[in-house]
């Protein structure tokens, strides 16, 4: 008979402390109002709005794809990389929702050579 109690042996885990919530929508607005600074600089101002809506939605099918991709859970009590995609889906749709039929057209005019 051992000496000691035979308790499985665990050994410690350190968990860094999480920043939280709020720090993964901070660096959402921070990366999509980094988008919209290049496109203030490049384009025409009646422009920037439909190009940040077209930009932004690429980035929300961009994340979503990755978030399927690397099969991230939808219902967790943390911010993943759904809620960042549905982040900047919402940014372009409200951006596409400002913009008026004539920006849209001269951004196409822009882009397609119409």
């Amino acid at each position: 008979m051992s000496r000691f109690a035979d308790v499985p042996h665990h050994p410690v885990a350190f968990q860094v402390p999480s920043p939280g919530r709020h720090a993964a929508w901070f660096v959402l607005a921070a990366l999509m109002g980094s988008a919209f600074v290049p496109l203030a600089w490049l384009l025409p101002a009646s422009l920037v709005l439909p190009a940040y809506s077209v930009v932004a939605i690429a980035a929300a099918a961009l994340l979503a794809l990755v978030a399927w991709l690397t099969r991230s859970p939808r219902r967790v009590g943390h911010v993943t990389t759904w809620d960042l995609a549905g982040g900047c889906a919402f940014g372009g749709i409200a951006a596409a929702m400002l913009s008026r039929s004539e920006q849209v057209l001269g951004l196409a005019e822009l882009i397609f050579g119409f």
